[in-house]
């Protein structure tokens, strides 16, 4: 059987320090329950920032933010018909056979091409072709003819 011991403290102030240690635990309840809102705001806004901050700086993660852009793009963007005032010329490798070499694109060839498209009464004409070396001196010669002023 239980004994009962005496610690010498009366009813009043025993009742006393019940409610000194029940008003302890309760703020010691509080400020536990503060910090648990403290640490949950703290972690949803490191798991809030924390991800931008991560592709932005680590190569593989922006690499597939890139991909992720790209097919966003293409599933949610419906195709256009190409305008038929729009005409793309392309040079490929079987045109490039039939000169001797391939780079740099014979110069007189490009020059009859322009003169061609410029002729069927193009407005503009846009090159994307490097020329940065030297051809053969009688090709580099040969002009355009200025008709599209």
């Amino acid at each position: 059987m239980a004994e009962t011991v005496d610690t010498g403290i009366g009813g009043a102030e025993r009742g006393s320090l019940r409610r000194s240690i029940a008003t302890r635990h309760s703020v010691l309840w509080l400020r536990i329950k503060k910090n648990k809102l403290a640490l949950a705001i703290s972690v949803i806004l490191a798991a809030a920032a924390l991800p931008p901050l991560a592709v932005q700086n680590i190569p593989f993660l922006l690499y597939v933010e890139y991909f992720a852009r790209d097919l966003r793009t293409t599933v949610n963007v419906a195709p256009e018909p190409q305008d038929q005032n729009i005409v793309i010329v392309g040079l490929d490798e079987d045109t490039l056979k039939r000169f001797p070499y391939a780079e740099p694109v014979d110069r007189a060839f490009l020059a009859h091409l322009i003169n061609r498209v410029a002729a069927r009464g193009a407005r503009a004409i846009g090159l994307d072709i490097l020329l940065d070396q030297p051809t053969e001196p009688e090709k580099t010669t040969c002009s355009v003819e200025p008709s599209m002023a």
